[in-house]
């Protein structure tokens, strides 16, 4: 009898044990505010104190919520781990979802540290402002800034891009610019001449200067084409420079210069130079035609508030044919 109480005592005091642990593990997941949840399973590993999460697993702490088909979190070392998980057919889904502050990135696994806000990223992909940044390895400095090896930077929004701006190393400063290093524009997985030492390219509604990435498309008459790609000047409050082109694969080009100028309760106005060569069809065929065109356009206007009683405007164009 005395025997099978010390096995009773032995099994309360365990089972004590284990309450006591998922008790101080449940208060260290309050303390690090942190929310999980997931389909199928939770499974709480006690002694290496982790939590594992399978199927559409989600996690929430403060300003970041990230979600994918398996996620384990270390409490030890402050490490949330997320991958996706292959179906029965055998495809890769539920890759990991990664939204913070406002920016959302997705990629096949997510290795993040809740405490210092760094993350280590595989195959990312993400949006910022228009334009679609892809890169193989990241690294998560702060909440503000990436180091991407491998990248692309887009404005197209497919997974396989017709056409991107290729560097081996890029950095992201969220909602502020993009810098790479010696960067190649790509046409359809094509390598082009056109090459830049390196590369700024703006991503905020403020004020600043930077490559302009074209948009692409294609003309039956003309070719594929690039539209758009130049660089902006930001010089003043009062003054921006904008230089841009367009090319074709058919020998078709345009280069344009476009200056804003503005004084706030003054005046505003524009001044727009564009020179174009086209050339539709081939030599020797009825439909050849080749042409070069120059055009000139200014509009300024004064502000009414400048002279109540009398304003000045004007609209000038200059072209050849």
């Amino acid at each position: 009898m005395l025997k099978k109480n010390k096995i009773l005592i032995i099994c309360i005091l365990f089972l004590l044990d284990v309450s006591k642990s998922q008790s101080e593990q449940y208060n260290n997941v309050k303390e690090e505010d942190i929310e999980y949840s997931a389909v199928d399973s939770i499974i709480y590993d006690i002694k290496n104190q982790k939590v594992l999460l399978y199927n559409n697993a989600k996690v929430k702490s403060k300003n970041t919520e990230l979600k994918a088909g398996f996620i384990s979190i270390d409490f030890v070392n402050k490490i949330i781990f997320a991958k996706g998980i292959y179906n029965p057919l055998d495809i890769y889904g539920q890759i990991p979802i990664l939204k913070e502050n406002g920016k959302t990135y997705e990629a096949d696994t997510i290795t993040y540290n809740y405490k210092s806000k760094k993350a280590k990223i595989h195959h990312i992909l993400t949006e910022e402002n228009g334009g679609y940044l892809h890169g193989k390895i990241i690294k998560k400095q702060n909440d503000e800034t990436y180091f991407l090896k491998y990248g692309k930077y887009t404005t197209c929004n497919l997974d396989e891009p017709h056409f991107y701006i290729n560097a081996n190393k890029l950095k992201l400063i969220t909602n502020e610019k993009i810098i790479t290093g010696p960067a190649n524009l790509i046409l359809s997985d094509l390598p082009t001449p056109l090459f830049i030492p390196f590369g700024i390219f703006p991503i905020s509604t403020k004020r600043a200067s930077g490559i302009i990435l074209p948009s692409y498309g294609e003309s039956v008459s003309l070719g594929f084409n690039l539209q758009g790609l130049g660089y902006h000047f930001s010089i003043s409050d009062h003054v921006n420079i904008t230089l841009n082109s367009d090319l074709y694969t058919k020998g078709s080009w345009r280069v344009g210069l476009l200056t804003n100028y503005a004084k706030r309760y003054k005046y505003k106005g524009d001044i727009n130079i564009n020179i174009a060569k086209t050339k539709i069809g081939e030599i020797g065929r009825s439909d050849y035609s080749l042409s070069s065109d120059f055009k000139i356009s200014w509009q300024h206007k004064q502000d009414p508030k400048a002279h109540p009683n009398q304003q000045i405007s004007a609209l000038v164009n200059i072209a050849t044919s």
